[in-house]
């Protein structure tokens, strides 16, 4: 993370989940933050314990200066008290709800016609207004990792956790769902963590990377500060394939 963004999330922390033991201390700004390693390397499972999800750990985590977890205090909060926006690798939308009624869901605070109203907004912001009445199963791979980001958007959440957000959407839909998730993390300007393989979600996005292995922090920085000096066997395949990738792209 740069010296001039300021740290909105601080975590520090561990836990274990089966074979799998996590141990991972960072911080993140306004910069997004990828989350890359080889499978069981703990991606996911970081992810979902900033999200709440309960799994026992111990440590602390801070967003914007709020204590979500600190284990000498005594302190958990649940999912819906930490005002995170988390949107899994299944999307996480309700099948029995429409699109429109997913994106309202969390939005308890306001009248049903205002939910309903910032709901259209949203949907409307992410160019999927058209799907609103339609349900879940209707809907592509694409229109659905839109939904599943307005729903988590239209929170306003203090941070953003997408996990894989484009892997399941077509490669014809992947390209403009790229440069608008790219649009959206920019404009955040608050901590977002991603989950990807993908090499060109990376190029579009331009986050800090964080290498997981086994369960801990192995590397963090840019693709050329990976490339430079890749810290083990993974990130010198994953910078080999960015080259390929580079030079496979049409001119």
């Amino acid at each position: 993370m740069s010296d001039d963004t300021a740290p909105n999330l601080s975590l520090n922390v561990e836990a274990e989940l089966g074979a799998l033991r996590l141990r991972v201390a960072l911080q993140a700004g306004e910069r997004p933050v990828a989350i890359v390693g080889p499978n069981g390397s703990g991606k996911s499972t970081l992810l979902r314990l900033l999200a709440g999800a309960p799994i026992a750990a111990t440590g602390s985590i801070t967003l914007d200066g709020r204590a979500l977890l600190d284990s000498e205090r005594g302190i958990n909060l649940p999912p819906e008290a930490r005002n995170v926006g988390y949107v899994p690798q299944s999307h996480g939308l309700f099948p029995h709800l429409s699109a429109l009624d997913n994106v309202a869901f969390g939005l308890f605070d306001l009248a049903p016609k205002r939910r309903r109203a910032r709901a259209l907004a949203a949907l409307t912001e992410l160019g999927v207004a058209h799907v609103a009445a339609r349900m879940p199963a209707a809907l592509s791979g694409g229109e659905r990792q839109r939904v599943a980001l307005a729903r988590a958007l239209v929170l306003q959440p203090a941070l953003l956790l997408l996990d894989e957000p484009l892997a399941a959407v077509d490669v014809a839909a992947r390209r403009a769902l790229r440069v608008l998730l790219a649009q959206r993390l920019r404009a955040l300007g608050r901590p977002a963590l991603l989950v990807t393989h993908e090499l060109r979600d990376l190029r579009a996005i331009d986050p800090e990377i964080v290498v997981l292995q086994d369960g801990r922090v192995v590397q963090r920085g840019d693709l050329d500060a990976l490339r430079a000096a890749p810290a083990n066997a993974f990130v010198a395949e994953l910078v080999d394939a960015e080259d390929d990738d580079r030079r496979e792209e049409p001119r």
